[in-house]
């Protein structure tokens, strides 16, 4: 239901009603706008002296935001996952509510068609991802954000668009969102304390395997510079880390797993910088229990 200015106005006078089944009501009835009814409300609360009430419709307006990002994931999950970016930008809307896809495809295809433009005919795998760096990292000047690691805006994929800077994850998510609209069959490795990529043997007897059965030719550095590795690589650093190998640690993992790690990044850090989001992201974790 819609309504107008006014009645947005009189509504929001009552949400510090006396009578608490008339504050509850008028909330439950604001709770249920749409997000994009949001900047309305933005307008409204310009126009309300009242500091009690812009302090509650502030509130209010973050709830259903937070509402429409987890109603969001939950339907992203129940239909599958299957698209990277729109997980993506439902982690990026929890900071980032008004973020649209066209903003992050826009990024992503220019990516995609500057490397398309330097291919040679018929390269070999090796001169793709030769290519693919290079456009990536020297042309468009995207670099891990080593300097500030931690920080949150990293886990936001518009931000590292943005600063052209990210931790693991969200350097590899990019790079694999550019390298498979390139065909190349690149997709995140979940490693402990390390997010790569894997190029997986796309070739016609593996086609119908799952990704998760194909086997890897090579693994992919995002953060490095799209440094090229081997299995041998990971075993020294399992080693280092004192972990025993497990096969997990050497296949693509699955788009929901890559969300839960964006959302368990940001949760380590707000746990020691704003106790007010940890409750909401644990909300959104536990979409994702078994994952």
């Amino acid at each position: 239901m819609s309504y107008s200015d006014s009645e947005l106005i009189a509504m929001i006078s009552l949400l510090d009603d006396p009578d608490e089944s008339v504050s509850r009501a008028v909330s439950k009835k604001l709770l249920g706008l749409p997000a994009d009814e949001v900047p309305r409300l933005e307008s409204v609360w310009e126009s309300i002296k009242d500091q009690s009430q812009q302090s509650q419709l502030l509130d209010l307006i973050h709830r259903i935001q937070f509402y429409h990002v987890y109603h969001g994931l939950a339907n992203w999950l129940e239909t599958g996952a299957h698209d990277l970016l729109d997980g993506l930008l439902w982690v990026a809307r929890y900071r980032y509510p008004n973020l649209t896809r066209e903003e992050i495809l826009q990024e992503v295809e220019t990516i995609r068609t500057d490397v398309w433009i330097a291919l040679d005919e018929n390269p070999t795998i090796i001169e793709k991802i030769r290519t693919l760096n290079r456009i990536f990292y020297d042309k468009h000047g995207y670099s891990g954000n080593a300097k500030h690691y931690a920080n949150p805006e990293n886990s936001f994929i518009n931000e590292v668009i943005r600063t052209k800077k990210g931790n693991p994850i969200s350097m590899a998510c990019l790079y694999s969102l550019v390298a498979q609209r390139l065909n190349m069959p690149v997709f995140g490795v979940n490693l402990p304390q390390h997010f790569v990529l894997a190029y997986l043997d796309d070739s016609e007897e593996f086609t119908l395997l799952k990704n998760s059965e194909k086997p890897v030719l090579f693994y992919i550095n995002a953060f490095n510079n799209g440094v090229v590795f081997s299995r041998m690589e990971i075993d020294q650093f399992l080693t280092l880390l004192k972990l025993n190998s497990k096969e997990h640690f050497y296949k693509p993992c699955s788009n929901a797993e890559i969300i839960v790690r964006f959302l368990n990044n940001l949760l380590n850090f707000y746990q020691e910088n704003d106790q007010s989001r940890v409750n909401e992201l644990e909300l959104l974790r536990l979409l994702f229990k078994g994952e």
